[in-house]
């Protein structure tokens, strides 16, 4: 009976065990994806940031004038190159 006892005793202590080693390993799956996310959210806070200050080096309004600035060279140079054509024209039609 004593034997019965002791043996129910130790079970009750393993699945006891059992427990607590399952509430552990979940545990601790829990705290390393929380780390994973805390990582993540650090990553896009940095990102965030980094494209901040390029956005304040590099303001929309400087883009746009420059992108201004290279169609008004894009449209003189190809006022030239008309006017050299037309002038190669009318100096090959003269001779």
């Amino acid at each position: 009976m004593r034997v019965l006892k002791v043996k129910k005793l130790k079970e009750a202590q393993r699945d006891k065990l059992r427990n607590q080693i399952h509430d552990l390993t979940s545990t601790a799956a829990a705290i390393e994806t929380e780390a994973q996310n805390a990582a993540f959210v650090a990553a896009i806070a940095e990102g965030t940031a980094a494209l901040q200050r390029m956005q304040e080096e590099l303001p929309l309004e400087k883009v746009q004038a420059v992108m201004d600035a290279t169609a008004d060279a894009v449209d003189a140079a190809r006022e030239m190159d008309e006017a050299i054509i037309a002038s190669a024209a009318s100096l090959t039609a003269g001779a």
